[in-house]
């Protein structure tokens, strides 16, 4: 369960952190030069597409918090059971 958890912080920061990058390129004008950090070289990015990759990548993030989020409680009702039975 202790794994699960610390996959959910790690995606709730990932979550956090794309959501800035959202609230930045809504807060661009659309004639900004957007960067993409590709290995050791930034490649410009159009707008729209950089756009659209954060939108899906939080989506991405949500569909995996939900997907943890299962786990940790199915863990939880399984160490609820067992130890309902050892008791």
């Amino acid at each position: 369960m202790s794994e699960s958890i610390t996959a959910r912080q790690k995606l709730e920061s990932q979550q956090t952190e794309n959501q800035a990058v959202a609230k930045e390129f809504a807060a661009n004008n659309d004639e900004a030069v957007i960067y993409k950090l590709l290995g050791p070289v930034l490649l410009k990015q159009d707008k729209s597409e950089a756009t659209m990759a954060v939108e899906a990548r939080l989506g991405y993030i949500a569909k995996e918090i939900e997907r943890v989020e299962r786990q940790i409680g199915e863990a939880r009702g399984e160490s609820d059971r067992v130890r309902g039975e050892v008791s």
